[in-house]
């Protein structure tokens, strides 16, 4: 299974001159657990999750005008659109990562996480069943 399957799309992203709040924000408008942070030329810096913010900002006792780049996930780790799934998982398990940004060149495609290829996974499965218990009739 390719990375691009089991993508989320649109991916949110923010700068690193962002502030917390404004990425907080952004994750709730969305429904997103992480985002995407780009660089000053727009190139990928890192990603921002839900829980660098909880462990990150509120467990620091930072405020909300703190700046997403001096609290997310360095360094960007990524894949590509037709990367494997398998080669995600293998990344996000090496560099302890939620999600990685897919990007082609420095343009941020989406995100995969481990809970959208988990939920790919069992689609595919649940199908595979389905169809399966469908010839036993």
């Amino acid at each position: 299974m390719k990375v691009e399957e089991v993508m989320t799309t649109p991916v949110g992203v923010v700068s690193g001159e962002s502030t917390v709040r404004d990425a907080a924000a952004m994750m709730k408008k969305t429904a997103a657990s992480a985002l995407a942070v780009q660089g000053k030329k727009g190139d990928p810096y890192g990603v921002i999750t839900d829980r660098d913010l909880v462990l990150r900002v509120l467990a620091e006792g930072r405020g909300s005008a703190t700046e997403v780049g001096e609290v997310c996930s360095l360094p960007t780790v990524t894949v590509g659109p037709d990367d494997e799934v398998e080669h995600a998982l293998d990344l996000m398990k090496r560099h302890r990562a939620p999600a990685l940004p897919v990007v082609d060149g420095n343009n941020v495609l989406g995100t995969v996480s481990m809970v959208g290829i988990a939920e790919a996974q069992s689609a595919v499965a649940s199908n595979a069943l389905a169809s399966a218990n469908g010839l036993k009739s």
